[in-house]
């Protein structure tokens, strides 16, 4: 499995270079903060939204904490073949930590 630290991920976006975010959390826990330009997919809704994930981006899984994010990067790695899933090591909680720390993480 592949990751990327929050570190990583901040300088990425700072470069604007080719990533999607694809946060998994319920919409409730987005709209209480979230990764700018993040794009809500609920994980449960993951399998019907399988078009909307890039494949040819860097896409980056992310939740809370980290911990439900490795389950969708398998999935889309086993299932649909994606070859450039990552998942946030620490989760929104991290980020938020190190780069954000206004960021409400539910």
């Amino acid at each position: 499995m592949k990751i990327i630290t929050p570190t990583e991920l901040k300088a990425l976006l700072d470069a604007q270079g080719d990533v999607q975010i694809i946060d998994i959390r319920d919409p409730e826990a987005y709209a209480a903060g979230h990764i700018a330009g993040s794009l809500l997919i609920p994980k449960m809704e993951i399998p019907n939204k399988v078009e909307d994930i890039s494949r040819s981006a860097k896409v980056v899984i992310c939740c809370a904490y980290g911990m439900k994010s490795d389950q969708v990067v398998i999935y889309l790695q086993e299932k649909h073949k994606f070859k450039n899933v990552w998942l946030l090591d620490g989760g929104l909680y991290e980020y938020a930590r190190d780069f954000n720390p206004s960021m409400q993480v539910l």
